[in-house]
């Protein structure tokens, strides 16, 4: 009796451990994902200098198109050295498609400029709707006041 009990307990663990990670869930693959942003209108909020250091800081409205279509309304940090090169740093949302799948998210981005050309980092999360567990990340460039070149990777958490 024992002997059987102990049996149909292994049994049932084993077979456990083979059913459990089957019925996971897991991230989609990898699909890249090219776009172009137009940037809009501009509001600066915040100017200021200070050890020959220019900060700015504007809210602006921008149009995506190709894999990402839709409007990106995002607050932008700069700062200007006195050799006229920068970087920036931007946070802002998103709202239109991805891929054929609608929603908004959230876009992070941080680069650097000089003579004219900037270039940097973006990642895109925090989706609603069809965009809940969207994760891209990539990069960019394009001259100051774009048009802007993005690409990267993307895929949906589970």
């Amino acid at each position: 009796m024992r002997r059987a009990a102990f049996g149909l307990m292994l049994s049932v663990l084993v077979l456990g451990a083979i059913l459990v990670p089957a019925g996971m869930a897991q991230a989609t693959r990898p699909t890249q994902v090219d776009s172009t942003l137009t940037l809009g209108p501009t509001v600066v909020t915040d100017i200021r200098v200070a050890d020959g250091n220019l900060f700015v800081t504007q809210t602006t409205t921008a149009t995506f198109t190709g894999d990402l279509g839709g409007t990106f309304v995002y607050e932008i940090r700069i700062t200007v050295h006195p050799t006229g090169k920068g970087n920036f740093h931007l946070s802002g949302t998103f709202d239109g498609t991805v891929d054929g799948q609608s929603g908004t998210a959230v876009i992070r981005a941080q680069g650097k400029f000089e003579s004219g050309w900037q270039r940097g980092q973006w990642v895109m999360q925090l989706g609603t709707d069809d965009l809940a567990g969207l994760h891209i990340q990539g990069s960019f460039e394009g001259p100051l006041g774009g048009p802007i070149t993005l690409s990267g990777w993307m895929h949906f958490d589970p």
